[in-house]
């Protein structure tokens, strides 16, 4: 980040409820209530469309509304989750608020109860059943330098967190402000606190000159390694040179196998940790969880943001390690510092917006959820920019983006400053608002 910077509840679209008849009168006869207490039931006189928007807050805390059931307890697995049709969403707002300055949210795979909000200054915090605990899953403030860009960034839980308990978190660290890469270990993966006393340094990256791009995500790829997006080291144009330096681990996606840190996974092209390279500030960046493609939001310079996208060979596999993306060579498309580049060697983004729309892209995921399967057979991919507050989407199709669609008016809320996107436990997604809430999104409009 650069500091400029309901499972189950649905809104179904019954169609027309008259066929004929002016503008005024096409809601006239229509039988509107669908004998569901928690929704909202309406009739558009200006189409004659019915829908049934359900409505948590008439529902008693924890439940929330089925257009089906009416109320219900939210879902205990993720097989509870139940699909509604249509490509329509919108945000549900989950935590109003109550966090403190919120860069994230994940969960244990499989885990339909519970999301797990990372908060800057250093603590995790648990959403369990739709509410916000008031003790934190974990507390790391006294060890986490906090200030503009630095704090905890992130946690990735282990894919086999059920079975062995093991987390990794993101942050940068006191007094230096290096970066951190740590393994924790929860005695047990059902409780809702962790022991930062459990806590293993897997790698740790001189991070001491400047303050600002730190990166801040880790995430476990389809491939079972823990990926870590790193900045460049901060200060204005990559003064470190650390973009291009293959030996630097600044301005890099790494990967690592957590069960041997010091050995670097084979296919790693350089003989180090380094997976990608040529990065400015990774924010935010996500694998495709049914295809394994890569989607990077870079934080631009001065005048370019971007999104830089490499395919997987199948589902199941990561994309091809060794892409240079360009940076500090190259802004996006464009020549950084100079009339004239060679672009040779450099992978360009799949798509760049200028700074006239946007100063500071946050990263995004595409949906593959279970509650909207339509959606997430389209393949589609979410990002944002915290400076303006747009949210848009994009389908990557055979490496080519389509045009962007800005969906920031139909989401119903205003997410405010996006820090971050997010999965849970089953692959639904979620919106973060740096200023203390979080949104799902849900069946619409």
């Amino acid at each position: 980040m650069d500091f400029r910077i309901a499972a189950a509840c649905t809104l179904a679209l019954l169609g027309a409820c008259a066929s004929g008849g002016t503008t005024a009168d096409r809601c006239a006869g229509a039988s509107v209530d669908d004998g569901i207490a928690c929704t909202a039931d309406a009739c558009d006189p200006a189409t004659g469309a019915v829908t049934h928007a359900p409505d948590d807050a008439a529902c008693p805390q924890p439940q929330v509304c089925s257009p089906v059931a009416g109320c219900q307890q939210p879902p205990a697995t993720c097989a509870d989750l139940v699909p509604v049709a249509g490509t329509s969403f919108k945000l549900r707002t989950v935590v109003p608020s109550g966090l403190s300055q919120p860069v994230y949210v994940t969960a244990p795979e499989g885990d339909a109860r519970r999301l797990f909000a990372v908060e800057q200054p250093g603590r995790i915090r648990v959403v369990k059943d739709g509410q916000l605990l008031a003790t934190p899953y974990l507390d790391l403030t006294d060890r986490v330098l906090f200030g503009g860009e630095r704090g905890l960034l992130s946690v990735a839980f282990h894919p086999s967190f059920a079975a062995n308990g093991r987390l990794y978190v993101y942050y940068t660290a006191k007094p230096s402000g290096d970066v951190r890469i740590s393994e924790l270990t929860a005695a047990s993966p059902g409780d809702d606190t962790a022991d930062p006393a459990t806590e293993v340094p897997l790698l740790t990256i001189g991070h001491a000159t400047y303050a600002n791009h730190n990166g801040g995500l880790v995430h476990f790829g389809p491939d079972g390694f823990l990926y870590a997006g790193v900045g460049d080291g901060g200060g204005g144009g990559d003064p470190l040179g650390s973009g291009q330096d293959t030996a630097s681990l600044l301005g890099k996606l790494l990967r690592i196998d957590v069960d041997s840190p010091g050995t670097p996974v084979a296919g790693n092209p350089f003989g180090n940790a380094v997976y990608h390279y040529g990065l400015r500030n990774p924010w935010r960046w996500s694998f495709d969880r049914r295809t394994g493609d890569l989607y990077i939001g870079d934080v631009g310079q001065d005048l370019w943001e971007e999104v830089d996208f490499a395919a997987a060979p199948a589902p199941g596999q990561a994309p091809p390690p060794g892409t240079n993306w360009g940076w500090n060579v190259m802004e996006a498309t464009h020549c950084y510092g100079a009339t004239s580049c060679s672009s040779a060697g450099l992978a360009p983004p799949v798509l760049e917006y200028g700074h006239a729309e946007g100063q500071s892209i946050t990263g995004g995921y595409v949906y593959r959820g279970r509650v909207m399967p339509d959606l997430a057979a389209t393949g589609t991919y979410f990002y944002a920019d915290f400076e303006t507050g747009f949210v848009r989407t994009v389908r990557v199709v055979g490496g080519a983006a389509g045009t962007p669609q800005d969906v920031t008016g139909q989401l119903g809320v205003s997410a405010g400053n996006v820090s971050s996107f997010g999965e849970d436990g089953c692959g639904e997604l979620y919106v973060v608002s740096y200023g203390g809430a979080i949104h799902q999104l849900v069946p619409g409009p």
